[in-house]
């Protein structure tokens, strides 16, 4: 018998629920969901489930916290946005029963360039208070109380032992440091953007023909500038509501 469930997804913001928290990796799963799996997870151990966007086959795994009466399932925002949802999609539901070693260590990079005067440590390890799991590759919004509340992005660049683990125990947390800004001149950047743009018929040509494969690094790089121009949307918003 098959458990695994093609079940539409939405934001926990939609379910009005008492100690349910947007920082943190726990979803909502429907009742009939949690009865049917109850079972498979040991007592006092997470039940986990990967979460499967079916249009970008992006996953992710999460820890089921509560269930509810609709055949939806609730997940923070992070969540829905590393698996890429758009609006409400369908997601594969399936149970994740292997093994998850222990987290050692966590390879973690703030983005952006802001020097802030708090327990910077001490706050990304309450926060992570709040998971059971962590995988490499994930970006997290980190609120620091010394401040307000005020959050900044911290991405976790790399995970060990593996690329997946269970936290709950000692973790050693690295914060790697900022790539070095460029020391590019003006004139020498508006050199370098003359010559691409008289290549540009030619580049496109060659892009057509041999798809440009991205390097890890490239990729991750991407996913920073993307995490970074939504933060500062974040907080041009915030400034023009207040």
């Amino acid at each position: 018998m098959s458990h695994d469930k093609v079940l539409p997804i939405r934001s926990l913001i939609f379910l009005d629920q008492q100690g349910i928290q947007e920082a943190g990796d726990e979803i909502v799963v429907p009742q009939s969901v949690m009865t049917s799996w109850m079972d498979l997870f040991p007592p006092g151990t997470p039940m986990l489930a990967r979460i499967t966007n079916m249009e970008t086959d992006m996953s992710r795994v999460a820890c089921i916290g509560s269930s509810d009466s609709s055949e939806y399932v609730y997940a923070p925002n992070w969540i829905m946005e590393h698996i890429g949802c758009s609006e409400e999609p369908l997601i594969y539901l399936a149970p994740y029963l292997e093994e998850i070693p222990r987290a050692t260590k966590l390879n973690v990079r703030q983005l952006g360039d802001e020097d802030h005067e708090c327990d910077l440590r001490g706050a990304f390890e309450r926060f992570l208070d709040r998971f059971h799991v962590m995988e490499s590759g994930t970006t997290l919004c980190v609120p620091l109380e010394e401040l307000g509340g005020y959050e900044i992005l911290a991405y976790v660049e790399s995970v060990e032992p593996a690329g997946l683990v269970k936290l709950g125990g000692e973790v050693q947390i690295e914060f790697l440091e900022n790539a070095e800004p460029s020391t590019q001149s003006f004139e020498e950047a508006v050199a370098v953007n003359t010559v691409t743009e008289e290549q540009t018929a030619a580049v496109n040509t060659v892009t057509e023909e041999q798809p440009v494969v991205l390097t890890a690094e490239e990729q991750r790089a991407k996913m920073r500038e993307y995490w970074m121009k939504r933060g500062e949307a974040l907080m041009k918003n915030l400034n023009t509501t207040t």
